[in-house]
């Protein structure tokens, strides 16, 4: 089993009252979760695992939902050619 944390690129309120939102679930043995758009391309994401002695096996799949079009126009959106 595992714990997904994703952690806000930005932050919200101010001064002292100033935090970045984080977010957590849980996943048993078996399941899977999908992040996309700005859950994936603007949040710090980890997996941590809850038995840091085992072993685990992971798949990641990038881009594959979408046309070659959309996922063009998705990574330069984030990551513009004059930035490359």
């Amino acid at each position: 089993s595992a714990t997904i944390l994703l952690i806000s690129g930005t932050t919200v309120g101010e001064g002292d009252d100033e935090v970045q939102p984080a977010f957590r679930f849980h996943l048993r043995e078996g399941e899977a979760y999908v992040l996309s758009d700005n859950a994936r391309n603007k949040t710090l994401h980890a997996v941590l695992a809850d038995d840091v002695g085992g072993t685990r096996e992971s798949l990641n799949l990038r881009f594959g939902i979408h046309t070659d079009k959309e996922a063009e126009e998705q990574i330069t959106r984030h990551w513009p050619a004059d930035t490359m």
